[in-house]
C-alpha cells in the first residue's frame, strides 16, 4: 500500500512539474503578433510625375552629353515607375552608349531592376558592364557581389 501511495504521489508531482514547465516554456517565448497593414500600397506613378528634389547636377562636357542625361533621366523614371516596355528602351540605350558613362549608367540601372526582380544572372551581366562608371563603381561592385552571393558564387 505505502509502494502504491509513493508511486502516485510520484507520478502526480512529475505530471505536476511537467505541465508547469511547459507552460513557463510558454510564457518565456515572445509573442506571435503579426500587424497586418490595412493600406493598400500606392500605386505607381504613371504620368505627370515629378520629381520632388532637384536632379543631381552632373557635370556634361558636350551638348551630346546633355541630351544623352536627359534622355537616362526619363528612361530610368519610366522603369521606375514601371511604364510599359521601358526596360527594353533603357536597354537599347544602354547598347547603344556602351562606350561612354551613360550606358554604364543605364547599366546599372537595368542590374539594380533585375537584381530587384529576383532575376540575378541577368543583373550580373548588366552590372559587370556598368563597372566602367568612375563615379558609380562602387555601388557596381557592391550590387555585382550581391548578385553573385544570390547565385551562390
Amino acid at each position: 500500500m505505502i509502494r502504491s501511495l509513493i508511486r502516485s504521489l510520484t507520478a502526480l508531482i512529475l505530471a505536476l512539474a511537467l505541465s508547469l514547465g511547459s507552460s513557463f516554456g510558454l510564457f518565456a517565448q515572445p509573442p506571435q503578433h503579426k500587424r497586418k497593414s490595412k493600406k493598400p500600397p500606392a500605386p505607381p506613378c504613371r504620368e505627370g510625375c515629378k520629381p520632388e528634389t532637384p536632379p543631381p547636377q552632373v557635370p556634361v562636357e558636350t551638348p551630346d552629353d546633355e541630351a544623352a542625361q536627359k534622355e537616362l533621366a526619363g528612361l530610368a523614371r519610366e522603369l521606375r515607375n514601371r511604364a510599359p516596355s521601358a526596360y527594353e528602351k533603357l536597354a537599347a540605350f544602354a547598347s547603344k552608349n556602351t562606350t561612354n558613362v551613360w550606358g554604364a549608367r543605364a547599366a546599372l540601372a537595368l542590374g539594380y531592376e533585375d537584381f530587384s526582380n529576383k532575376r540575378a544572372p541577368q543583373a550580373l551581366g548588366w552590372l559587370l558592364k556598368a563597372q566602367n562608371d568612375t563615379l558609380l563603381r562602387e555601388y557596381a561592385l557592391y550590387w555585382t557581389a550581391q548578385a553573385q552571393l544570390n547565385l551562390g558564387r
